[in-house]
């Protein structure tokens, strides 16, 4: 039986061998521990930057503002001609429906505000944060007075107010959830709007003419500030 012995060239062949691969990992293992090491340093050394926002402001429906000069603009002189141009809201003069401009009395005046639809008391009035009452109707005059009112809610002059707020659909927490249609809110206009720095008085008159009902409107204001 033939059995053959490696040689002694042969083995030191493999052991060189062995030898340069245990090198090589040894070296690699080396190399990863020091980039280890390097990137914690690193990561300790760097500066740290915080980045923060302020969290989004949610407004329930859409709302935004007529402006006094808007308003002037638009030439609006009573409440129904306030909502003038403004998409999705009319005036309403009946308690339910689609009349406009007249009451059940048959005279000018409104019950409120129609936005999206909802009408009538559904849609809340307030000025300087204090609400209107709710229009009434005129029940004691049986059928006659079916769909009108006796007492409205166009008690407005729109020359005394410095802007109006319009919210549609679902109002804020900040106002009071006083209708489930929207809100209108009047805010009057305050001395700084009349008197420039260094004034001390103002005096001021308007008037003007509708044609549509032959009317005219006149207003006085004067200001003073002690």
């Amino acid at each position: 039986m033939y059995k053959s012995t490696p040689s002694a060239a042969w083995c030191k062949k493999r052991l060189l061998v062995t030898s340069l691969f245990a090198a090589i990992y040894q070296t690699s293992a080396i190399a990863a521990d020091t980039s280890a090491v390097s990137g914690e340093a690193v990561d300790d050394t760097s500066e740290q930057m915080t980045v923060t926002a302020p969290a989004p402001v949610q407004k329930a429906g859409s709302e935004h503002s007529i402006s006094a000069r808007e308003l002037e603009n638009k030439g609006a002189n009573d409440f129904g001609s306030i909502m003038r141009y403004e998409p999705l809201i009319s005036a309403t003069g009946a308690s339910g429906g689609s009349g406009n401009g007249k009451s059940g009395f048959d005279r000018g005046g409104y019950t409120g505000y129609n936005i999206r639809g909802m009408e009538s008391n559904r849609v809340g009035i307030d000025v300087d944060g204090i609400a209107q009452p709710n229009a009434t109707g005129r029940g004691y005059v049986g059928r006659a007075g079916l769909n009108t009112f006796g007492i409205g809610r166009d008690y407005i002059d729109p020359y005394m107010y410095g802007s109006v707020d319009i919210q549609s659909g679902a109002t804020s927490t900040e106002t009071a959830n006083s209708a489930i249609g929207g809100n209108v809110s009047f805010r009057p206009k305050s001395a700084d709007d009349y008197l420039r720095p260094g004034k001390t008085s103002a005096f001021g008159y308007r008037s003007g003419y509708d044609s549509a009902d032959r009317s005219w409107h006149n207003g006085v204001t004067v200001r003073r500030r002690r």
